[in-house]
């Protein structure tokens, strides 16, 4: 379980360096799915802070039309917490109709990771796919792990839409004994509803490990707030 806490972890902050905003026509929140990034980036001069789960803290700004610049920590309760501050920047490169692209990066000082991700967006406000992929290196360890993330965003009506996410973690076990290096699979559902508003909405829902042993668990609960600014 320890494991598995700990991917969802690096999932999630992996995620959320990675988010920006849609287009002149975005309501709060559409700069991302539920966990998972999107292609579009914020107008510039656009802010926006989001509130992952109470303790994880957003925030991001758009220095120009196509670059965004994020800084994510959790909430300081405790002095180690200050540890997770992480910062990451992300360009759009690729807009062509309905599909756009864009690539990031991002960095946590204590713990020495970075990581390089890209992301393909195709749809418009009312609905559409998204398709990621990242690797992730621990400089402390030197060890390489990967994420890939595909989901969508389709409405409801006006002011909700329903979202689905599937991501896949591979983390790296290394053994000293014999050196034999074994690959680890998180697999995640993620399910929900988003509320939507033009400076604030909400996201309700679900993440389930589909190959991990939860016992009677059926899913963890999952929160995010987003204010448009």
């Amino acid at each position: 379980m320890k494991k598995l806490i700990l991917s969802l972890w690096i999932i999630l902050m992996i995620s959320i360096l990675a988010a920006g905003s849609a287009d002149s026509l975005f309501l709060a929140a559409d700069q991302s799915l539920l966990i998972m990034p999107t292609a579009y980036t914020m107008p510039k001069g656009q802010s926006a802070l989001t509130d992952f789960e109470i303790i994880l803290l957003q925030y991001s700004y758009a220095a120009t039309d196509r670059i965004h610049l994020t800084a994510a920590t959790a909430f300081p309760i405790t002095k180690e917490l200050i540890k997770t501050f992480s910062l990451g920047g992300k360009i759009n490169y690729l807009k062509q109709g309905k599909l756009q692209s864009a690539a990031w990066t991002s960095y946590t000082p204590d713990v020495k990771i970075l990581t390089l991700g890209n992301v393909f967006s195709y749809g418009n406000p009312k609905g559409s796919l998204h398709c990621a992929g990242a690797f992730v290196y621990t400089f402390k360890e030197s060890q390489g792990s990967a994420l890939a993330a595909l989901g969508g965003i389709k409405n409801f009506s006006t002011r909700t839409a329903g979202i689905a996410e599937l991501i896949v973690f591979a983390n790296n076990d290394i053994h000293n004994v014999n050196e034999m290096v074994n690959t680890n699979y998180i697999n995640t559902l993620v399910l929900g509803i988003r509320f939507k508003g033009n400076r604030m909405s909400w996201d309700l829902g679900a993440i389930r490990p589909l190959n991990e042993d939860m016992g009677e668990l059926i899913a963890l609960p999952y929160l995010k707030a987003t204010f448009m600014f």
